[in-house]
């Protein structure tokens, strides 16, 4: 389809004909596209991506619907409307600081900004974690943004003169994961997804700190010296052996609900055909999330990979809903298992340790993708795979959290701040496998080829941010940096 450079698009670029026919030719016509554009933002913030509707957003702008699709093709169109808004106001504020003369200074400037951009947007961006591969206008718009950020950050650090440099390339990794460890904190804490399961905190003061405390660390391997700031988290690497650290801050810091999955659970049938039956039926429904994730499943496709009949499913689920969530939960009731700290082996160097329990999340959802975006997609709005994954969390951040201490040395934290802090790690680990493994793009994937290379650099990414320590060894990663004032 011919494109032309034309007004309005909010990434610069050009767009198609079809996209540009819908542009207003009147003031008039431009004030209502944009209170179109405020009411998408205020309708999908306040009841998620999945769940608006055009209708409602009409109604809510006082718009006739007729109205609408003269602006706007569907509800992806204003999404990415509203989105782009969104964006440009964030990068505007970011580009606006290159009077920061230090590293530390601009990572608290661009903290507090991000945390009023998605404290007011956080159900928007969720869009981007039930996004699917078909959803090609979203997902592009995302991938664009997150470029973007990169290339600020990177040239940011440029200007600084950072010694030893570093290259585009060898910045990729790094990078998307220190923007994914800021972007899934904030949304998974403004989203209440860690409701439950940390010590909850609206302490802006201290999010904005430890985030910028520890971007700075996997940086530099240093703490930040500005004159007069204390920081909030100052976990060393310990030497020699120490009394540990108490357990009840582990107990204070993090709580394992304990809510049976009674909806889910029921008895495996008693004859071995029937029992492999459902096997194929579970195995075929994971590999359909795969392909498809949970919102655009459909029985068809179930049958399909499964090669069962839709008679047979509906005999053993009552809809495809019941099926997803028993798939999930069944899934994610070993991993929680793989994940507890028994697994530990606390003789190992601590490097080892992380990367140990680093690798067993990891690969867990390299080998069933789909159950991690199926997870995002329904972790909002069902209580049954919410708490399930939220135990699972709960263990992972208890095995992290337990390897810190006892490998770490300094006052005790606090418990609001470990929880913070390693549920933030695991909101990085996150977002990471899915820009790679779910709908990842060139850059990234040529970067890190496979699973193995995404747990090194994690592992060092998080030995780093614990105890502003660089591992020994090969892991992905650019030098630690010193970073000169302008």
């Amino acid at each position: 389809m011919p494109t032309r450079r034309t007004a309005g698009d909010p990434k610069g670029k050009s767009i198609s004909a079809d996209a540009s026919k819908r542009l207003p030719r009147t003031q008039k016509g431009w004030r209502t596209r944009e209170r179109l554009i405020a009411a998408a933002a205020a309708v999908i913030n306040a009841e998620g991506y999945q769940a608006s509707t055009v209708e409602n957003i009409a109604r809510k702008a006082e718009v006739p619907i007729g109205l609408y699709y003269r602006y706007f093709k569907d509800k992806t169109d204003i999404a990415f409307a509203a989105l782009g808004k969104a964006a440009e106001e964030y990068r505007g504020g970011v580009q606006s600081l290159a009077a920061q003369r230090s590293l530390f200074g601009r990572e608290m400037a661009v903290h507090e900004l991000l945390y009023e951009t998605l404290r007011d947007n956080f159900r928007m961006l969720s869009s981007y974690f039930s996004a699917r591969k078909e959803d090609g206008k979203l997902v592009e718009f995302f991938q664009h943004q997150t470029t973007q950020f990169m290339e600020d950050f990177y040239v940011f650090l440029n200007e600084l003169n950072v010694t030893p440099p570093i290259t585009r390339r060898g910045f990729e990794v790094l990078g998307r994961a220190l923007i994914g460890f800021s972007e899934n904190t904030l949304h998974r804490n403004f989203a209440g997804l860690d409701a439950g399961v940390a010590v909850p905190t609206q302490n802006r003061s201290m999010m904005v700190r430890i985030m910028s405390e520890l971007r700075y660390r996997a940086l530099t391997c240093a703490d930040p010296s500005a004159a007069g700031y204390t920081p909030v988290w100052t976990m060393r690497l310990r030497h020699g052996k120490r009394p540990a650290f108490t357990p009840l801050v582990l107990d204070r810091a993090f709580n394992i609900p304990m809510e049976a999955a009674s909806s889910v659970a029921q008895p495996p049938p008693q004859r071995a055909d029937a029992r492999a039956t459902l096997a194929q039926i579970e195995a075929g429904t994971l590999d359909g999330l795969n392909i498809h994730g949970s919102a655009a499943l459909k029985l068809s496709d179930i049958e399909a990979e499964s090669g069962i009949t839709r008679g047979a499913i509906y005999y053993h689920f009552k809809n495809k809903d019941a099926l997803v969530r028993k798939v999930l939960v069944d899934w994610l009731s070993p991993l929680e298992g793989d994940l507890d700290d028994a697994h530990d082996s606390a003789d190992a160097p601590p490097y080892d340790r992380l990367h140990a329990a680093v690798k067993t999340f990891v690969e867990a959802f390299c080998n069933a993708p789909g159950a991690l975006r199926a997870i995002h997609e329904l972790e909002p709005v069902d209580p049954t795979v919410a708490v399930a994954y939220r135990r699972c969390r709960s263990v992972f951040a208890r095995r992290l959290a337990k390897i810190i201490l006892d490998c770490g040395e300094g006052p005790e934290p606090t418990a609001e701040a470990l929880g913070f802090v390693v549920h933030g790690m695991i909101a990085m680990i996150e977002r990471l496998a899915r820009d790679r493994f779910i709908i990842p793009d060139a850059a990234l994937q040529e970067a890190l080829p496979g699973a193995d290379e995404m747990i090194a650099a994690l592992a060092a990414i998080l030995h780093r941010m614990a105890w502003s320590v660089d591992p020994a060894g090969e892991h992905g990663l650019p030098a630690p940096i010193a970073a000169k004032r302008l």
